[in-house]
C-alpha cells in the first residue's frame, strides 16, 4: 500500500524523461496516472504504470493550445472522477551561442510551452480542485531559473518566470486550499540534455555538472519524482498575512 493510494495525478510531459520519472514515481507511491502529452511515448509508459499495478490512461495535449488542454483535462475527467495532483512537467530547452545568435522563433517556444503552458492547464484544472475544496500542483522549473545559464537565456527566463508563477499561484490559491510548490532540478541526462551536449558539443558536458554535485553524481528523473512525492504531503503554511512556498533545487 502506497501513500497515495486512491488519488490520481495529472502529469504533463509525462511520457518521456523527467516527467516519466515522476509518473512512475507517482504510481509507486499509489497514485492512477494521467499522461497528458502530444507524442506516442505516453502509452508506453502507461502500459509501465499498469504493470505496478496501478490504472493510468494517456491523452494527447498540446500546452501551447488552450482548447488542447482543455479537451485533455475534459477527456481525464471522463474517465477519473476526481484527479488531486497536477505536475506540470512538460517543456522545451534552446541551447543558443549567445543573445546575437538568438532567435525570437527560441524564445517564444520557450515562453509558450515553460510558462505559458503551465499557466494554460492550471487555469483549466483550477476549477476543478476549488470544486474538489483542495489540491496539489507541482511545477518542473529548473536551476537555470534561479542563476541563469550561458547560452540558455530563454530557456532561463521562462524557467524564472516559472518561478515566479508558482509563488503567485501559491497566494492567490492558498484560501482555496490548493498548495503549489515547485521543483528545480539541475542537469538530468535525459533525451532533452543529451541533445544540449551534441549542440555545446562537448563530451565531458556531464562530467562537469557531476562534479559540481555534492554527491559527485548527475541527479536522477527518479530523483525528482521523490521530490514530487514529498510535495504531494507538504503543507504550505498561509495566513492573511503570511503566504509561504517551497521551492527545492536540485542540483
Amino acid at each position: 500500500m502506497g501513500n497515495l493510494d486512491g488519488k490520481t495525478t495529472f502529469i504533463t510531459g509525462g511520457g518521456q524523461g523527467i516527467g516519466r520519472g515522476i509518473a512512475l514515481e507517482m504510481a509507486k507511491a499509489g497514485a492512477n496516472v494521467i499522461i497528458a502529452q502530444r507524442s506516442d511515448k505516453a502509452k508506453i509508459v502507461v502500459d509501465e504504470i499498469k504493470m505496478l499495478g496501478r490504472d493510468a490512461i494517456a491523452v494527447n495535449m498540446d500546452v501551447t493550445d488552450f482548447n488542447s488542454i482543455q479537451k485533455g483535462v475534459n477527456t481525464s475527467f471522463k474517465y477519473f472522477s476526481r484527479i488531486e495532483i497536477l505536475v506540470n512537467c512538460a517543456g522545451v530547452a534552446i541551447v543558443e551561442k549567445g543573445l546575437d545568435d538568438a532567435s525570437s522563433e527560441g524564445f517564444d517556444l520557450c515562453y509558450a510551452v515553460n510558462l505559458k503552458g503551465v499557466w494554460g492547464v492550471c487555469k483549466a484544472m483550477i476549477p476543478h480542485f476549488r470544486e474538489n475544496h483542495g489540491g496539489k500542483i507541482v511545477n518542473i522549473a529548473s536551476i537555470a531559473g534561479r542563476r541563469g545559464s550561458a547560452g540558455g537565456e530563454a530557456y532561463s527566463v521562462s524557467k524564472a518566470g516559472l518561478i515566479n508563477l508558482t509563488q503567485s499561484l501559491a497566494c492567490s490559491l492558498s484560501f482555496d486550499n490548493v498548495n503549489v510548490n515547485a521543483v528545480c532540478p539541475g542537469v538530468i541526462k535525459t533525451a532533452m540534455t543529451e541533445r544540449q551536449k551534441k549542440e555545446f558539443k562537448k563530451n565531458d558536458y556531464f562530467d562537469n555538472f557531476k562534479n559540481m554535485t555534492l554527491l559527485k553524481r548527475l541527479p536522477t528523473p527518479s530523483d525528482i519524482g521523490y521530490a514530487v512525492v514529498f510535495f504531494r504531503h507538504n503543507k504550505q503554511t498561509i495566513s492573511q498575512d503570511n503566504r509561504s512556498m517551497w521551492i527545492v533545487a536540485i542540483v
